[in-house]
C-alpha cells in the first residue's frame, strides 16, 4: 500500500505541470459563445486542484525537519532550536560573553552612586522580553527563507504552464484569483500561521460563531465576548507587520503599471508573471493578503475589526438621532444588510450597539418614565445565498434568504415613510453590478418638490420620495464593488456628445437627490483582501437622500 502511494505521488507530480499547462491551453482556445462551461470541457478546476495538493504535500515535506521549532510545546526544545539557528546563521556573537575591557567599561558606566539596581523582577520580565524579540527575529528569518524555497517549488509546477508568456491571452480570473492565491499563501502561509497561533481572535470567524460560546448551567449558549471573536487595529497591524502600510487610499492616477517595460521573455520570475501579465496585483503585498487566501471563501473580502464594528455603530446611533432631529419627531429605523452573505456584519453590530446602549444608559441619571431608547435600530440581514457563505446553526445569528429585489420590496415598500426610515447597508457589491438603483427607487404614492439636477417627470415639479433614507456601501469606491457610473458616478466611464461636445450629467445618485459622505474614520480602521503597502483599497461611504 505505501509503495502504491509512492507510484501514485511520484506520478502526480511529474504530470501536474503538464496538465495544468494542457488545460490553460484548451481553455482560452475554446470559444466564448460555447453553450457547453469552458471548465467542463478544459478541466482547469481540476488541473488548479491537483497542483495544490501536490504543492501543499510539498511544503510540509519541506518544513517538517523545523516544526517543532516553529510551534513548540515545550520552550526547553524551542530555546535549544534558537540556539542552533542562531549559529548556523553565524549571530552567535549576539550571545559571545563580553571581554573583560568591556565589564570594566561597563563598570565604570554605571558605577554612578544616584542609579539604584534594577528590581530583580524588573530585571526578569526585561531579560524575557529580550530573549522573546531574539527568538522573533531568528524565526522571521527562517519564515523568510523557507517561504523563499516554497516559491521556488512553486515555480516549478507553474513556470512551464505560464512560459511562453505570448501564449498567455485573456486568462479567466477564476485561475488569476487561484494562481495569485497559492503564491501569497507560499511566501506569507508561514507567517500567517503564527499570527493566527498567537493571536486566536484572528481564526476564521465561523469557529466563534458556530458555537456562540461556552455552555452555560442551564444548557443554552452563552456568547463569546467581541473581544475574543474580534481583533483591534493595532493587534491586526503587529501580527502581520503592517507597521509601515498606508492607512489611505493611493488614486488610480499615481499608480505606475510598468506592463509595457515588461518584455515576453522566458527569464520572468513568477513575481513578473502573476503581478504584471496576469494582473493579479501581488506587488507590495505582504501577510494580510495571504490571511484572506489561506481562509479559502469567496465571500472573504473585509476583516471586521472591533474599532471598526463600534465605530461603525456609534455612527449609525449618531445619524439616528441627527435624523429624528431633522424630521422633528422619532422614527422606527430599520438598518437593512443586502447581500449580507453569513451576517457576521450585522450580528457583530447589534452587539455592539448593544454595549454601547448600556454603557450610557447606566452613565446617564434615572428619570421617571420608561427607559426606551428611540434610537436603537432593528438589524437585519439578507442573502439569497449564491455566494455560498457558510449558515451558521443558532439563534443568534440569522439570515434571511431573499434577493436584493425582495429584500427590498419587504422591507421598503411597505414603509410608512411618517414614521419609519429605512437604512442600507452593501458590504462589498459584485464588480460590474449596481444595487444602488434599487436603493434610491420610489417608495409609493409618496412626492415631493423637484430639485433642479433632476429632470422633470410628466412636465410637473415634483418627484418621486426614495424609500431609503441612506445607505452605506463598504469596500472598494470602483468597478470591483458595483458599477463605475451607475453606483459611483465617475463621469470619465460615461459622457455623451452633442454637437461636437462633451456633455456630462449628473451622477445617479445626485439625479435622484442623493448626497455622497465619505467616512474617512471609519476607513482607516478597515482591512481587506486587496490592500497593499502603499495603499488601503477598501473604504466606507454614505449616501445620504436630501430633505423632503
Amino acid at each position: 500500500m505505501m509503495i502504491l502511494d509512492f507510484i501514485t505521488k511520484r506520478i502526480n507530480k511529474a504530470i501536474a505541470p503538464k496538465f495544468l499547462r494542457w488545460s490553460l491551453r484548451v481553455h482560452q482556445s475554446l470559444p466564448t459563445s460555447s453553450t457547453i462551461p469552458s471548465n467542463a470541457i478544459s478541466l482547469l478546476p481540476l488541473a488548479q486542484r491537483l497542483v495544490s495538493i501536490e504543492v501543499q504535500d510539498d511544503y510540509r515535506q519541506l518544513g517538517a525537519h523545523a516544526q517543532d521549532g516553529f510551534f513548540p510545546r515545550a520552550s526547553r526544545s524551542f530555546d535549544e532550536f534558537v540556539e542552533r539557528a542562531w549559529n548556523v546563521l553565524g549571530l552567535e556573537h549576539w550571545k559571545r560573553p563580553i571581554t573583560e575591557k568591556q565589564q570594566q567599561t561597563t563598570r565604570v558606566e554605571v558605577a554612578e552612586p544616584q542609579i539604584k539596581p534594577i528590581p530583580r523582577q524588573q530585571r526578569t520580565k526585561t531579560q524575557n522580553s529580550l530573549k522573546s524579540n531574539r527568538k522573533d527575529s531568528v524565526q522571521n528569518v527562517l519564515f523568510v527563507q523557507l517561504g523563499e524555497q516554497r516559491l521556488k517549488i512553486l515555480e516549478q509546477y507553474l513556470l512551464p504552464a505560464l512560459l511562453p508568456t505570448t501564449s498567455i491571452y485573456n486568462p479567466p480570473q477564476t485561475f488569476v484569483k487561484w494562481i495569485r492565491g497559492e503564491y501569497l499563501i507560499a511566501k506569507y502561509g508561514l507567517f500567517v500561521q503564527e499570527a493566527i497561533r498567537r493571536h486566536p481572535e484572528l481564526r476564521d470567524d465561523a469557529a466563534g460563531l458556530s458555537t456562540f460560546g461556552a455552555q452555560t448551567i442551564d444548557g443554552t449558549k452563552a456568547e463569546f465576548p467581541l473581544d475574543a471573536i474580534l481583533p483591534t487595529v493595532k493587534t491586526v497591524r503587529h501580527a502581520f507587520d503592517m507597521h509601515d502600510w498606508s492607512i489611505c487610499q493611493e488614486s488610480h492616477s499615481s499608480r505606475e503599471y510598468d506592463n509595457e517595460n515588461i518584455k515576453h521573455t522566458d527569464q520572468l520570475t513568477i513575481e513578473d508573471i502573476i503581478h504584471h501579465r496576469l494582473q493579479g496585483q501581488i506587488a507590495f503585498s505582504g501577510p494580510l493578503n495571504a490571511y484572506f487566501e489561506m481562509r479559502r471563501r469567496d465571500d472573504s473580502y473585509e476583516l471586521w475589526t472591533r474599532d471598526y464594528i463600534f465605530g461603525l455603530a456609534n455612527y449609525f446611533l449618531q445619524r439616528i438621532k441627527e435624523m429624528n432631529k431633522e424630521s422633528g419627531h422619532d422614527k422606527d429605523t430599520t438598518i437593512l444588510d443586502v447581500g449580507a452573505g453569513d451576517g457576521r456584519l450585522i450580528y457583530f453590530l447589534r452587539r455592539a450597539i448593544k454595549e454601547i446602549v448600556l454603557s450610557q444608559s447606566k452613565m446617564q441619571p434615572k428619570r421617571d418614565g420608561p427607559a426606551v431608547n428611540s434610537s436603537i435600530p432593528t438589524l437585519i440581514a439578507t442573502d439569497d445565498g449564491s455566494w455560498g457563505a457558510p449558515i451558521y446553526k443558532g439563534t443568534h445569528i440569522q439570515v434571511e434568504q431573499l434577493s436584493v429585489v425582495d429584500a427590498m420590496e419587504k422591507y421598503g415598500q411597505k414603509l410608512e415613510l411618517n414614521r419609519e426610515r429605512l437604512i442600507v447597508i452593501c458590504s462589498w457589491m459584485p464588480p460590474g453590478e449596481d444595487w444602488t438603483h434599487l436603493f434610491r427607487q420610489p417608495a409609493k404614492g409618496i412626492v415631493t418638490e423637484q430639485n433642479d439636477c433632476v429632470k422633470h417627470m410628466h412636465n410637473t415639479h415634483q418627484r418621486a420620495v426614495s424609500m431609503v433614507e441612506e445607505y452605506v456601501l463598504i469596500g472598494e469606491c470602483n468597478a470591483n464593488c458595483g458599477h463605475s457610473w451607475h453606483t459611483w458616478g465617475y463621469h470619465e466611464f460615461h459622457s455623451m456628445v452633442e454637437d461636437g461636445k462633451v456633455v456630462t450629467e449628473p451622477a445617479p445618485y445626485v439625479r435622484d437627490g442623493y448626497t455622497r459622505v465619505d467616512l474617512e474614520d471609519l476607513s482607516r480602521l478597515q482591512f481587506s483582501r486587496f490592500d497593499c503597502k502603499r495603499s488601503s483599497e477598501s473604504r466606507t461611504v454614505s449616501f445620504r437622500r436630501g430633505k423632503l
